[in-house]
Protein backbone atom coordinates (compact mmCIF):
# COMPACT_ATOMS: atom_id res chain seq x y z
CA UNK A 1 0.00 0.00 0.00
CA UNK A 2 1.36 3.42 -0.99
CA UNK A 3 0.20 6.68 0.58
CA UNK A 4 1.32 10.02 -0.81
CA UNK A 5 0.65 13.30 1.00
CA UNK A 6 1.31 16.61 -0.74
CA UNK A 7 1.09 20.05 0.87
CA UNK A 8 -1.33 18.90 3.58
CA UNK A 9 -2.61 21.85 5.60
CA UNK A 10 -5.44 22.23 8.09
CA UNK A 11 -6.72 25.18 10.11
CA UNK A 12 -9.17 25.33 12.99
CA UNK A 13 -10.69 28.62 14.12
CA UNK A 14 -7.93 30.67 12.44
CA UNK A 15 -5.23 28.47 13.99
CA UNK A 16 -3.13 26.58 11.47
CA UNK A 17 -2.65 23.09 12.90
CA UNK A 18 -0.91 21.44 9.93
CA UNK A 19 1.37 23.39 7.62
CA UNK A 20 2.14 22.05 4.16
CA UNK A 21 3.14 18.48 5.03
CA UNK A 22 4.74 16.41 2.25
CA UNK A 23 5.14 12.73 3.06
CA UNK A 24 5.27 9.33 1.38
CA UNK A 25 4.58 6.14 3.31
CA UNK A 26 6.89 3.64 1.70
CA UNK A 27 7.74 0.02 2.40
CA UNK A 28 8.05 0.25 6.18
CA UNK A 29 5.28 -1.71 7.92
CA UNK A 30 4.93 0.18 11.24
CA UNK A 31 4.89 3.96 11.69
CA UNK A 32 4.74 5.71 15.07
CA UNK A 33 3.61 9.33 15.12
CA UNK A 34 5.18 11.26 18.00
CA UNK A 35 4.66 14.80 19.26
CA UNK A 36 3.63 16.85 22.26
CA UNK A 37 0.02 17.37 23.31
CA UNK A 38 -1.61 19.78 20.87
CA UNK A 39 0.94 19.09 18.13
CA UNK A 40 -1.86 17.96 15.78
CA UNK A 41 -1.36 14.18 15.80
CA UNK A 42 -5.08 13.36 15.99
CA UNK A 43 -5.87 15.98 13.36
CA UNK A 44 -3.26 14.51 11.03
CA UNK A 45 -4.76 11.02 11.37
CA UNK A 46 -8.31 12.32 10.89
CA UNK A 47 -7.25 14.15 7.73
CA UNK A 48 -5.65 10.97 6.42
CA UNK A 49 -8.98 9.18 6.89
CA UNK A 50 -10.97 11.98 5.23
CA UNK A 51 -12.77 12.98 8.44
CA UNK A 52 -11.58 16.58 8.16
CA UNK A 53 -11.75 18.94 5.18
CA UNK A 54 -8.11 19.75 4.53
CA UNK A 55 -6.09 21.60 1.93
CA UNK A 56 -3.62 19.67 -0.17
CA UNK A 57 -3.74 16.16 -1.58
CA UNK A 58 -3.75 12.64 -0.20
CA UNK A 59 -3.47 9.66 -2.53
CA UNK A 60 -3.93 6.03 -1.55
CA UNK A 61 -2.53 3.59 -4.10
CA UNK A 62 -2.52 6.38 -6.68
CA UNK A 63 -6.18 7.33 -6.20
CA UNK A 64 -7.20 10.62 -4.61
CA UNK A 65 -8.73 10.13 -1.16
CA UNK A 66 -11.92 11.97 -2.13
CA UNK A 67 -12.45 9.63 -5.09
CA UNK A 68 -12.95 6.62 -2.82
CA UNK A 69 -16.45 5.60 -1.80
CA UNK A 70 -16.80 5.07 1.96
CA UNK A 71 -17.16 1.33 1.37
CA UNK A 72 -14.05 1.07 -0.80
CA UNK A 73 -12.02 3.22 1.59
CA UNK A 74 -13.07 0.93 4.46
CA UNK A 75 -11.52 -1.99 2.57
CA UNK A 76 -8.24 -0.09 2.46
CA UNK A 77 -8.12 1.61 5.87
CA UNK A 78 -9.53 1.07 9.34
CA UNK A 79 -9.42 3.75 12.04
CA UNK A 80 -9.76 3.72 15.82
CA UNK A 81 -9.91 7.02 17.68
CA UNK A 82 -8.74 7.75 21.21
CA UNK A 83 -12.07 7.19 22.94
CA UNK A 84 -14.67 4.49 22.16
CA UNK A 85 -17.83 6.45 21.34
CA UNK A 86 -20.62 3.88 20.86
CA UNK A 87 -23.35 4.20 23.47
CA UNK A 88 -25.77 1.53 22.25
CA UNK A 89 -26.25 -1.65 24.27
CA UNK A 90 -25.19 -4.02 21.48
CA UNK A 91 -23.49 -7.32 22.19
CA UNK A 92 -19.74 -7.33 21.60
CA UNK A 93 -20.02 -9.87 18.78
CA UNK A 94 -22.47 -7.55 16.98
CA UNK A 95 -20.07 -4.60 17.34
CA UNK A 96 -17.26 -6.66 15.83
CA UNK A 97 -19.55 -7.86 13.03
CA UNK A 98 -20.07 -4.22 12.03
CA UNK A 99 -16.47 -4.33 10.80
CA UNK A 100 -17.62 -6.72 8.07
CA UNK A 101 -20.06 -4.20 6.54
CA UNK A 102 -17.69 -3.18 3.73
CA UNK A 103 -17.49 -6.83 2.61
CA UNK A 104 -21.26 -7.35 2.52
CA UNK A 105 -23.79 -6.51 -0.18
CA UNK A 106 -26.44 -3.83 0.29
CA UNK A 107 -28.97 -4.99 2.94
CA UNK A 108 -27.27 -8.41 3.02
CA UNK A 109 -27.23 -10.46 6.20
CA UNK A 110 -23.85 -11.50 7.63
CA UNK A 111 -22.66 -14.83 6.30
CA UNK A 112 -21.07 -17.66 8.25
CA UNK A 113 -17.73 -16.46 6.90
CA UNK A 114 -18.40 -12.97 8.30
CA UNK A 115 -19.20 -14.49 11.69
CA UNK A 116 -16.01 -16.56 11.64
CA UNK A 117 -13.93 -13.49 10.74
CA UNK A 118 -15.44 -11.66 13.73
CA UNK A 119 -14.61 -14.58 16.04
CA UNK A 120 -11.05 -14.73 14.67
CA UNK A 121 -10.59 -11.05 15.49
CA UNK A 122 -11.79 -11.60 19.06
CA UNK A 123 -9.52 -14.62 19.43
CA UNK A 124 -6.54 -12.67 18.11
CA UNK A 125 -7.02 -10.18 20.95
CA UNK A 126 -7.80 -12.87 23.55
CA UNK A 127 -11.22 -11.37 24.30
CA UNK A 128 -13.53 -14.10 23.00
CA UNK A 129 -14.95 -14.35 26.52
CA UNK A 130 -16.51 -10.90 26.00
CA UNK A 131 -18.49 -11.78 22.86
CA UNK A 132 -21.89 -11.96 24.58
CA UNK A 133 -21.33 -9.02 26.92
CA UNK A 134 -23.09 -5.70 26.28
CA UNK A 135 -20.73 -3.06 24.94
CA UNK A 136 -22.03 -0.48 27.41
CA UNK A 137 -20.96 -2.70 30.33
CA UNK A 138 -17.30 -2.83 29.33
CA UNK A 139 -14.41 -0.97 30.88
CA UNK A 140 -12.58 1.62 28.78
CA UNK A 141 -9.77 -0.81 28.03
CA UNK A 142 -12.16 -3.62 27.08
CA UNK A 143 -14.13 -1.26 24.83
CA UNK A 144 -10.90 -0.21 23.09
CA UNK A 145 -10.00 -3.84 22.41
CA UNK A 146 -13.49 -4.53 21.03
CA UNK A 147 -13.20 -1.58 18.63
CA UNK A 148 -9.80 -2.91 17.56
CA UNK A 149 -11.37 -6.32 16.92
CA UNK A 150 -14.03 -4.65 14.76
CA UNK A 151 -11.32 -2.83 12.81
CA UNK A 152 -9.42 -6.09 12.27
CA UNK A 153 -12.61 -7.74 11.00
CA UNK A 154 -12.55 -5.17 8.17
CA UNK A 155 -9.37 -6.86 6.93
CA UNK A 156 -7.80 -3.48 6.14
CA UNK A 157 -4.47 -2.93 4.42
CA UNK A 158 -3.78 0.06 6.69
CA UNK A 159 -4.70 0.28 10.37
CA UNK A 160 -4.76 3.86 11.74
CA UNK A 161 -4.70 4.06 15.54
CA UNK A 162 -4.89 7.20 17.66
CA UNK A 163 -3.16 6.51 20.99
CA UNK A 164 -4.39 2.89 21.04
CA UNK A 165 -2.85 2.01 24.42
CA UNK A 166 -4.33 4.98 26.31
CA UNK A 167 -6.92 2.85 28.13
CA UNK A 168 -4.99 -0.41 28.28
CA UNK A 169 -3.37 -1.81 31.40
CA UNK A 170 0.23 -3.03 31.48
CA UNK A 171 -0.61 -6.57 30.39
CA UNK A 172 -2.88 -5.57 27.51
CA UNK A 173 -0.41 -2.92 26.35
CA UNK A 174 2.24 -5.65 26.08
CA UNK A 175 -0.20 -7.93 24.24
CA UNK A 176 -1.20 -5.08 21.93
CA UNK A 177 2.39 -4.29 20.92
CA UNK A 178 2.97 -7.97 20.17
CA UNK A 179 -0.22 -7.94 18.09
CA UNK A 180 1.06 -4.96 16.07
CA UNK A 181 4.21 -6.94 15.27
CA UNK A 182 2.13 -9.95 14.27
CA UNK A 183 -0.16 -7.90 12.01
CA UNK A 184 2.77 -6.20 10.32
CA UNK A 185 4.21 -9.62 9.46
CA UNK A 186 0.85 -10.48 7.87
CA UNK A 187 1.15 -7.47 5.55
CA UNK A 188 -0.99 -4.93 7.44
CA UNK A 189 0.57 -1.46 7.55
CA UNK A 190 0.21 0.22 10.94
CA UNK A 191 0.16 3.97 11.61
CA UNK A 192 -0.27 4.82 15.29
CA UNK A 193 0.12 7.94 17.37
CA UNK A 194 1.65 7.49 20.79
CA UNK A 195 3.03 9.53 23.68
CA UNK A 196 5.55 6.77 24.49
CA UNK A 197 8.80 6.81 22.48
CA UNK A 198 9.64 3.37 23.84
CA UNK A 199 6.67 1.97 21.87
CA UNK A 200 8.47 3.02 18.69
CA UNK A 201 11.69 1.47 19.99
CA UNK A 202 10.00 -1.80 21.00
CA UNK A 203 8.27 -2.04 17.59
CA UNK A 204 11.42 -1.04 15.64
CA UNK A 205 9.10 1.31 13.80
CA UNK A 206 9.58 4.22 11.46
CA UNK A 207 9.16 7.43 13.47
CA UNK A 208 7.29 10.53 12.30
CA UNK A 209 7.78 13.53 14.59
CA UNK A 210 5.11 16.22 14.33
CA UNK A 211 6.22 19.64 15.56
CA UNK A 212 4.88 23.10 14.78
CA UNK A 213 2.51 21.71 12.18
CA UNK A 214 5.20 19.88 10.19
CA UNK A 215 6.94 16.51 10.13
CA UNK A 216 10.34 17.58 11.39
CA UNK A 217 11.97 14.18 11.83
CA UNK A 218 11.52 10.88 10.01
CA UNK A 219 13.48 7.66 10.23
CA UNK A 220 14.03 4.36 12.00
CA UNK A 221 13.39 4.57 15.73
CA UNK A 222 16.71 3.06 16.84
CA UNK A 223 18.64 5.46 14.62
CA UNK A 224 16.93 8.77 15.37
CA UNK A 225 15.54 8.48 18.91
CA UNK A 226 18.68 9.42 20.81
CA UNK A 227 18.76 10.85 24.33
CA UNK A 228 19.49 14.31 22.93
CA UNK A 229 16.64 14.07 20.40
CA UNK A 230 14.13 13.03 23.05
CA UNK A 231 15.28 15.80 25.37
CA UNK A 232 14.81 18.37 22.59
CA UNK A 233 11.29 17.05 21.91
CA UNK A 234 9.99 16.65 25.46
CA UNK A 235 12.23 19.03 27.40
CA UNK A 236 13.25 16.46 30.02
CA UNK A 237 16.22 14.13 30.54
CA UNK A 238 15.48 10.76 28.95
CA UNK A 239 17.65 7.66 29.09
CA UNK A 240 17.68 4.93 26.43
CA UNK A 241 18.82 1.43 27.38
CA UNK A 242 19.11 -1.80 25.43
CA UNK A 243 17.65 -4.80 27.24
CA UNK A 244 18.38 -7.96 25.29
CA UNK A 245 17.46 -7.07 21.72
CA UNK A 246 15.03 -4.33 22.72
CA UNK A 247 15.66 -0.62 23.23
CA UNK A 248 13.54 1.14 25.88
CA UNK A 249 13.35 4.77 27.02
CA UNK A 250 12.57 6.17 30.47
CA UNK A 251 12.77 9.48 32.31
CA UNK A 252 15.82 10.00 34.51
Amino acid sequence: MKIEIKNLSFSHKHHQVLKGIDLIFGNHSIYCLLGLNGAGKSTFLRCLMGFEKFQGEIKINGLNLWDYSSKDLAKQCAYIGQKPTLSFAFKVIDIVMMGRTSHMGFLANPSEQDYQKALESLELLSITHLKDRLYTQLSGGEAQLVMLASALAQEPKLLVLDEPTAYLDFVHTHLFLNLVKKLSKKGVKILMSTHSPHHALILSSEVLLLQNGKITLKGEAQKILSTSTLKSIYGIDVEIKKIGETFVSYCK
